[in-house]
């Protein structure tokens, strides 16, 4: 898994910033959304509240609709499942687009 084109900081209040997931199916065969999840787990390197879905957005682009990531609130910081039960991950290689 790789994060692709993300900045290292987050201005509160800004625009979406659209970045790149890319997943790497290694079992030689497709994956269905159903029988596997990415979860993304988001800490703050700096002085102050940490990120939490009530002050941050992620989403997944899912078939031309942005999706929300769903917090599961397990831990410090955001920590997120991104929706992928209307996924088929091909063999090899594929690029999810994300934004927060």
């Amino acid at each position: 898994m790789e994060l692709v084109g993300l900045r290292g900081t987050f201005i509160p209040g800004a625009d979406w910033q659209e970045f790149d997931l890319v997943l790497d199916n290694l079992t030689g065969q497709g994956l269905d959304g159903r029988t596997f999840a990415v979860g993304l787990l988001t800490l703050t390197i700096a002085h102050g509240p940490p990120l939490t879905a009530a002050n941050t957005n992620i989403q997944i682009l899912v078939g031309g609709t942005w999706r929300d990531a769903v917090d599961v609130g397990a831990g410090p910081g955001l920590v997120a499942i991104l929706p992928l039960t209307e996924i088929t991950l091909p063999p090899g290689q594929s690029t999810c687009r994300m934004r927060t």
